[in-house]
């Protein structure tokens, strides 16, 4: 999408939405409490938002010709440095454990093991270990493993032009169970934990295919990317904001977020339409990756050495200190990622045009 065709809009609500993950993760330091109860909906409204920028990039590339080989690849280099990055800030935080206080750490044997599979961007299935968590060096990761798998099986069914029929009776059939799932487990259990894999699958897919879902039918919603000037984008952006920070209510809300308000709420920022790239709104959209990939084991280290140096430190003082260290790493950090990405995606194009010429 070039920067003349850019759903600015929704990258301001990627960077909302990445911002409000890291004010919900504030209860990680000891005696704080999340500044945004509701802040891991953010995660359900990435997958909706991904999936509607994924169909809006490769949808027709797909259908063209593009193979899944070349749309896995192109992902792995969009995603792959960033999270190999929060994962070693993790892997630190679990060898320092180790080496401090042995007794209070896993074994070495499952360390090296939890390094060695979420380093390729795989889960430990564990539940004795590491308190059931996928990614112990990284536990928001496992949404990125979630959303390899499901860019894998979109690509797929594009290729093999499944009919739309398909794609919405998954999306019914996922929103079904994963309704049905949030009855019994909270939300925020669905994903990071070995114990709720199917729930867990039903709140991938389920968000993941209704953004494609909103993509296919855009033609049907007004555009109104004229003259509606910064009023709409801002009116989407405070929605995000309060219906994450909502400080009230519990499932009920929950159910109300994914099923309605998400929605609704991604739509608008469609209905704002492609705009000229703005500074603000693109920065936003930039950091919010390396935001979400760094920030956790951040705060852990960060807490870790609260904890065991500086005990006394208020919890006003630690949350100063700890969120604007984490968007200074997310911001070199995707300095960095921008300019590996370039050179990777060079590397790839050369690839893949050297290969249909030989073929």
């Amino acid at each position: 999408m070039s920067a003349a065709q850019r759903y600015a809009t929704l990258d301001g609500l990627r960077g909302v939405a990445a911002g409000l993950v890291v004010c919900y993760h504030t209860h990680l330091f000891r005696g704080a409490a999340a500044i945004t109860p509701h802040g891991y909906l953010a995660v359900d409204f990435f997958f909706m938002l991904s999936g509607f920028v994924i169909a809006s990039a490769y949808q027709e590339k797909l259908e063209a010709g593009f193979t899944v080989t070349d749309f896995v690849t192109q992902r792995v280099i969009r995603l792959y440095p960033v999270a190999l990055a929060g994962i070693l800030l993790g892997a630190l935080r679990l060898v320092s454990l180790y080496v401090i206080s042995p007794a209070d750490s896993e074994p070495a044997q499952w360390i090296a093991l939890a390094l060695l599979l979420n380093v390729v961007i795989l889960p430990v299935v564990s539940q004795t270990h590491f308190r059931g968590e996928l990614f112990p060096t990284n536990g928001p990761m496992w949404s990125l493993f979630g959303e390899l798998l499901v860019n894998l099986g979109w690509s797929i069914f594009v290729v093999l032009k499944s009919s739309i029929i398909v794609i919405v009776f998954l999306t019914i059939a996922s929103g079904i169970v994963l309704y049905s799932t949030m009855h019994e487990t909270p939300v925020d259990d669905l994903g990071w934990e070995s114990k709720f894999l199917l729930g867990a699958t039903s709140r991938v897919l389920f968000s993941f295919l209704l953004g494609t879902l909103i993509y296919r039918f855009r033609g049907v919603l007004p555009n109104l990317s004229k003259g509606s000037g910064i009023l709409l984008p801002a009116l989407s952006m405070t929605a995000l904001l309060l219906v994450l920070a909502m400080p009230w209510f519990g499932g009920g809300w929950d159910a109300l977020a994914i099923f309605l308000f998400l929605p609704a709420i991604l739509t608008l920022g469609v209905v704002c339409g492609r705009e000229p790239e703005t500074p603000v709104r693109s920065f936003m959209g930039e950091i919010s990756y390396p935001l979400y990939a760094v920030h956790f084991p951040l705060f852990l280290l960060l807490s870790g050495f609260r904890d065991s140096i500086f005990p006394s430190l208020s919890v006003p003082a630690v949350i100063s200190i700890g969120v604007p260290s984490v968007l200074l790493v997310a911001t070199a950090l995707n300095h960095f990622d921008k300019r590996l990405r370039t050179r990777l995606s060079r590397k790839s194009t050369l690839a893949i045009l050297t290969g249909s010429r030989c073929g």
